[in-house]
């Protein structure tokens, strides 16, 4: 990086298919592939880490936080994501079964308007889901 110091990051190589498969392995806590315990914290509310998270939360999702590598919007209802730079996004929404898989390529590493744009959209489609199963 600019002040010296060696950085490393690290990435996903993978179709749409082959992450869809993943995230319905996580909506299955593991399916038998990995411990249950492991995805078992994300659904643990763990205030230490809503505390770290408080400047960035949005009042709407109080217990927000990111944990063990996901964005956890609701610990205890199970919705959570992994976000990846220029926009690639996996969304595992336990209260509807629903995975959602987003690739993509933004211009700049980050931008705000189109993460809210695809929170916007994935919030839809999982309240979408919600309501047609009920």
């Amino acid at each position: 990086d600019s002040a010296g110091f060696p950085c490393a990051e690290g990435g996903i190589c993978a179709t749409p298919r082959d992450l869809l498969r993943f995230g319905a392995m996580v909506l299955a806590d593991g399916d038998g592939i990995v411990p249950t315990s492991w995805f078992a914290r994300l659904r643990e509310r763990d205030q230490d880490a809503i505390d770290a998270y408080a400047a960035y939360a949005d009042p709407a999702r109080p217990d927000a936080c990111y944990r063990d590598m996901w964005w956890i919007d609701d610990p205890v209802a199970g919705v959570f994501a992994a976000n990846g730079i220029n926009g690639q996004r996996m969304t595992i929404h336990h209260p509807s079964q629903t995975v959602i898989v987003k690739l993509s390529v933004w211009p700049e590493r980050w931008d705000q308007e189109a993460a809210d744009l695809t929170d916007a959209l994935c919030d839809a489609v999982c309240v979408h889901m919600v309501s047609d199963t009920t």
